[in-house]
């Protein structure tokens, strides 16, 4: 990422794809959704983010961790959300 800011890629990348990714955690209430959502994907890793928690001690912070996902950017703001997000990332296959 030669030249390019972390933050700015990281936007980019997550803007649509978040969203889906924990509507569908949600929904299924487990790690299933996740398995299913990046079945058969080309790419090498996946990024997601999450509002930061004190602790990160709730639901989605225990998933995430327990599907392997590390710190990427810590304490990232949004443009027009005044909450500090994680971006966490790991390799694909899950």
């Amino acid at each position: 990422m030669d030249g390019l800011d972390a933050g700015a890629v990281a936007s980019r990348v997550l803007s649509a794809a978040t969203a889906t990714v924990d509507l569908l955690a949600i929904a299924l209430g487990d790690r299933l959704g996740y398995y299913r959502l990046l079945a058969g994907r080309d790419e090498d890793n996946v990024l997601l983010s999450t509002p930061e928690i004190s602790g990160e001690h709730n639901r989605a912070w225990r998933l995430y961790r327990r599907l392997g996902f590390n710190d990427v950017i810590r304490g990232y703001h949004f443009a027009g959300d005044p909450r500090p997000f994680a971006i966490l990332g790991r390799k694909l296959p899950l």
